[in-house]
């Protein structure tokens, strides 16, 4: 099995397929950067309480986010609803010290939005 992936994938699926008899051949095909940002610009945004919401899409995502800021900005992300797309997401949001408010039924982008635009929903609790 060619296993195209990220090259920070997780190994679960390689495992599993090796447990279940198969020769894999992983392949690193893209890399997750950090995105160039304004990290001053996000903490006033967080401090200000101008961010309603923060959402996850994977692990990779949540580590560097958090490392960004100071203890100040990291306890403003309390005031906004935090989103994971799925478990493993929210995993590491727990081990951040954020966990998320909102996780998605089925990982997946569509799911993902669902699940904030019910939770934010007026009549919910969350908006």
């Amino acid at each position: 099995v060619l296993l195209p992936r990220a090259a920070a994938a997780r190994e679960v699926l390689p495992e599993w397929l090796r447990a279940a008899g198969a020769e894999v051949t992983t392949v690193a095909v893209y890399r997750t950067n950090p995105a160039t940002l304004d990290v001053a610009v996000l903490r006033q945004q967080l401090m200000a309480g101008e961010l309603d919401a923060l959402t996850f899409t994977s692990p990779s995502i949540v580590r560097p986010f958090f490392a960004l800021l100071d203890d100040d900005a990291r306890a403003a992300t309390r005031r906004c609803v935090v989103a994971a797309i799925g478990s493993v997401t929210a995993a590491a949001l727990r081990e951040a010290g954020r966990p998320a408010d909102v996780l998605a039924e089925v990982a997946g982008a569509r799911s993902l939005v669902e699940a904030l635009v019910r939770h934010m929903a007026p009549g919910t609790g969350g908006a």
